[in-house]
């Protein structure tokens, strides 16, 4: 009797083992990892400020462009600029301890010291919308 247990749960493991291989395969095939957007989210982190190429949050901007003045591509292009090559210690001090969310609140209020102008206004403003996007639909599905 102790075998036949033994072969039912090793076969109950093997069929559990496939089921989660399988489902894993289902979601990696509906999930958008070559998406424009995911691939560049990581600018939205100010810890990687390093490795920000200015493309990635242009990118970004292309694919929101209700969330800008439509003049404004060039004044955010300037602030990229400004931003990555920043000392942001400098601007948000112990900006690493804070919530991403934080940090670009603080660094929004943050002025030019020459014009007294808002100095990341437009990047500002774009990093606010990215992190509002929902990352999934659980919400539309409840509803059903």
């Amino acid at each position: 009797m102790r075998k036949h247990s033994t072969h039912k749960t090793k076969q109950f493991f093997k069929d559990a083992r496939a089921f989660y291989v399988r489902s894993f395969q289902k979601v990696k095939e509906k999930f958008p990892m070559r998406d424009q957007i995911l691939t560049n989210l990581s600018v939205v982190n100010p810890e990687n400020q390093d490795d920000v190429k200015p493309e990635q949050i242009l990118t970004l901007a292309e694919r929101f462009p209700n969330v800008m003045k439509a003049d404004a591509g060039e004044q955010l292009h300037l602030e990229i600029l400004d931003y990555v090559s920043t000392n942001l210690e400098a601007l948000v001090p112990n900006y690493k301890d804070l919530p991403v969310d934080e940090f670009w609140g603080k660094l929004s209020k943050v002025r030019s010291v020459s014009s007294g102008k808002l100095r990341f206004s437009e990047l500002c403003q774009l990093m606010k919308v990215l992190l509002v996007l929902p990352h999934s639909n659980c919400d539309v599905e409840r509803a059903f």
